[in-house]
């Protein structure tokens, strides 16, 4: 008998993001009603809470895969909003509401933002630190201008703030945004932390890695071989070690069924193959998740009242 596995990477019970769509001329700032940001990419204001429903199909595929929580959140834009802890049981409605707003979530894309702006990186970079910037002189004003996503960011600094970073260079970038504005940031892998597993263990900064491993290469023809990158054939063959790395590192992790549900227990046991303990393992799908988003009392392991 173990607890039920936690989801931090998840949009579940949300409603699809619509794609982007192209504009005839260039956008530069937002169509939204309301005193909200200028730039579509932010929108911290957001609640998932507001936008759940359960979905009992998509539920019973998480289950079965041993989930029993998820942190279901929109997977657009920078500032992304909040997002919500729901219970992926078959209780009433409000019953599967666990925590409203337990996180803020960020990431390094423009999601379907149709505003020209940020068109790079480095322009996601650029505008995340206006965004603080902006919030940090809005919040010492007197000013009577009154602007809900600003408001929204500020009221979030208290929350677990997750950074979706997807691979082990944006894990850096996302230590260095964090010491600049004194934030604590979790921040969700692509798999390839072991290229700087030093560099990532000096940053503190815990990480939630999915369980996704490159395909094998089709190398049987020679010429199409020289095309394949010694890089992606090492890692190819070093992916599955990944967590092993990670866990032998002592880097605070949890475990992510995003990005290959089919092959997530096929992966796992792949990389308990390749180093990975079971205790580790367990502790990664169970109580870190929990004590990521402070609720450790309540999830995450075998206790008395819990």
């Amino acid at each position: 008998i173990y607890p039920s596995f936690i989801e931090l990477r998840s949009n579940y019970g949300l409603p699809e993001t619509p794609k982007r769509k192209p504009t005839p001329k260039p956008e530069f700032v937002s169509k939204k009603n309301g005193t909200t940001y200028w730039n579509d990419a932010i929108h911290p204001q957001y609640q998932a809470v507001k936008e759940f429903k359960y979905d009992e199909s998509k539920a019973i595929e998480l289950r079965k895969l041993g989930f029993g929580t998820v942190l279901s959140h929109s997977i657009n834009g920078v500032m992304r909003g909040t997002a919500t802890v729901v219970s992926l049981s078959s209780s009433s409605h409000t019953e599967k509401i666990l925590k409203d707003q337990a996180a803020a979530y960020y990431g390094f894309g423009k999601g379907n933002s149709s505003q020209v702006y940020p068109t790079s990186l480095m322009g996601v970079i650029a505008l995340y630190r206006q965004v603080n910037y902006d919030a940090q002189w809005y919040a010492s004003s007197n000013s009577d201008r009154v602007n809900y996503s600003l408001e929204a960011f500020n009221d979030q600094r208290n929350l677990p703030q997750f950074f979706d970073a997807r691979d082990y260079q944006s894990i850096l970038r996302v230590s260095e945004l964090g010491k600049e504005f004194e934030t604590a940031f979790i921040a969700t892998g692509g798999g390839d932390e072991y290229k700087r597993i030093e560099e990532i263990k000096a940053t503190g900064i815990p990480l939630i890695i999915p369980m996704k491993f490159p395909k094998p290469y089709d190398v049987s023809d020679p010429l199409d071989a020289e095309y394949i990158s010694l890089d992606k054939m090492k890692h190819w063959e070093l992916a599955p070690t990944n967590l092993a790395q990670i866990s032998q590192a002592e880097i605070p992790f949890a475990i992510t069924s995003n990005g290959d549900q089919k092959a997530f227990w096929k992966n796992l046991k792949k990389s308990m193959q390749y180093g990975l303990t079971k205790e580790k393992a367990l502790e990664a799908l169970t109580l870190n998740p929990a004590k990521f988003l402070n609720l450790e009392e309540d999830f995450g392991s075998l206790e008395k009242g819990k």
